[in-house]
């Protein structure tokens, strides 16, 4: 194939050809565009790797289960939750440290 380009993003390979973007490992079109909108692209998963690693090495975890200690899908534990004011006070912390970080990378 002339001027393909394989690129490794999140454990996902794309592949640049003709003015396509295709996925390998995912069912997923991520759509056309000439090569600036492809690295516009490239750039956009950085930055979310970047923030997503940011944000775990902050909070600990990027799931709320983690981050609050209850699965809170769970009627009991969502009670629970309540009662400890974690809506309150660990997604507050959650919600400052995301902006924080957005605020770093914008």
């Amino acid at each position: 194939m002339k001027d393909m380009r394989s690129y490794k993003l999140s454990n996902v390979h794309y592949f640049y050809y003709s003015s396509k973007i295709a996925s390998v490992d995912s069912p997923m079109h991520y759509g056309r565009g000439d090569i600036q909108s492809f690295e516009a692209k490239i750039k956009t998963y950085e930055l979310a790797n970047r923030f997503m690693a940011d944000f775990k090495s902050k909070m600990g975890s990027c799931t709320c289960e983690s981050i609050l200690g209850l699965n809170i899908s769970i009627p009991v534990n969502l009670e629970r939750a309540k009662e400890l004011k974690l809506f309150e006070t660990r997604c507050l912390d959650s919600v400052k440290a995301a902006s924080d970080i957005l605020e770093e990378l914008i």
